[in-house]
């Protein structure tokens, strides 16, 4: 909720994991005339998630990225690693992703806590990486280290 405009923004998902959450608004997600503004959280809901041990996944693709050279001031690269997993057939899995190297230089070594779909016992994590900067051509493939904590399944409705 904004102290400025009043406006809330509901529906929003932060995995926590380890007891920490970290979720993040672009500037152009935010309304207008929020700049500096003090944002309230009031957590709604809480789903505690059923832990995932290395036997219960497993890698169907290991982890590549692609470079996107069709822009000419900046830098492009989309990776993807494929799971396949025991348990759940569907539900959304949760994890951490720490660029190891390459990609954008600011990113090394910081965990990101996410969150992805599982289908069919099925998960496919995606990364992207982007450079505006001078130096952006010099920007090398990245490399990713992921780990697997949990998941969370649902009821689906008929």
């Amino acid at each position: 909720e904004s102290d400025i405009n009043e406006k809330t923004v509901h529906d929003c998902i932060a995995p926590v994991i380890r007891g920490e959450a970290k979720y993040s608004y672009y500037l152009y997600d935010l309304p207008i005339n929020t700049r500096d503004v003090k944002v309230k959280v009031s957590p709604r809901f809480l789903a505690e998630s059923k832990t995932l041990k290395k036997d219960d996944y497993s890698v169907v693709e290991p982890f590549s990225a692609e470079r996107d050279d069709s822009y000419t001031y900046s830098t492009h690269y989309s990776g993807s690693i494929e799971y396949e997993l025991k348990k759940p057939e569907q539900g959304l899995l949760l994890y951490s992703e720490k660029l190891v190297s390459g990609g954008d230089r600011e990113e090394i070594g910081i965990v990101h806590n996410r969150i992805a779909i599982v289908s069919n016992y099925h998960c496919i994590l995606t990364t992207y990486d982007s450079s505006w900067d001078d130096d952006h051509a010099l920007m090398t493939t990245p490399e990713y280290e992921f780990g697997i904590y949990g998941y969370l399944t649902w009821k689906e409705l008929e």
